[in-house]
C-alpha cells in the first residue's frame, strides 16, 4: 500500500486554496486587464498560480 507524503498533501491544499482565491477574486480577469498574456506554452494564469503556490509552499495558511 502506498501512502501520500505530507508534503504532497500540503501542496494539494495550497493549490486548492490558491485556485479558490483566484476564482473568487477574478485574478484571471485582472491579469488580462494588465495585458499579462502569452503567445505559446502554458497560460499566464497557470504560471502565476505556480508562482504564488511556490511563495506559500512552506508557510501556514491558517
Amino acid at each position: 500500500m502506498k501512502s501520500i507524503s505530507q508534503t504532497t498533501q500540503q501542496m494539494e491544499s495550497i493549490s486548492k486554496k490558491t485556485s479558490a482565491f483566484f476564482r473568487r477574486y477574478h485574478v484571471g480577469q485582472i491579469l488580462r486587464a494588465a495585458n499579462a498574456c502569452k503567445l505559446k506554452g502554458f497560460s499566464s494564469i497557470l504560471v502565476f498560480l505556480v508562482l504564488v503556490s511556490i511563495i506559500f509552499e512552506n508557510r501556514s495558511l491558517y
